[in-house]
């Protein structure tokens, strides 16, 4: 969903009658991969349109959202920005980051299994 102008009080133009807004207010669970690439202004703009179409005030309209990630791999893309602004616009600076519970996945087989080879071990 792209948004033209992204700032800290944006919004989504979903009319709450059309068939996006019923399928949106369908949803129970939202899976947002690569989310350390999220400008942290799409979450609030992706909070609050679904908070508008469900009516629903907690957050995300009440849905369950998974962040998925590798806080290791790239940020946010911002053209002629310096490292710091960059770094401000981050999920991990996010005003609900706090409220985000943490999960950490265990590596895969196949990532160990590659990691034990390249290093010599079995």
């Amino acid at each position: 969903m792209p948004v033209v102008g992204l700032c800290a009080d944006s919004v989504y133009q979903v009319s709450k009658q059309s068939r996006l807004a019923a399928l949106l207010r369908c949803v129970r669970l939202i899976v947002w991969d690569e989310t350390t690439m999220a400008n942290k202004h799409h979450l609030d703009c992706v909070d609050c349109t679904l908070r508008d179409l469900t009516g629903n005030e907690q957050p995300f309209g009440g849905n369950v959202v998974l962040f998925c990630g590798d806080f290791r791999q790239v940020l946010p893309v911002m053209r002629h920005a310096e490292r710091a602004k960059v770094v401000s616009i981050t999920i991990k600076r996010w005003n609900q980051w706090n409220n985000v519970r943490q999960l950490h996945a265990p590596a895969s087989e196949y990532a160990r299994t590659a990691c034990m080879q390249q290093h010599g071990r079995s």
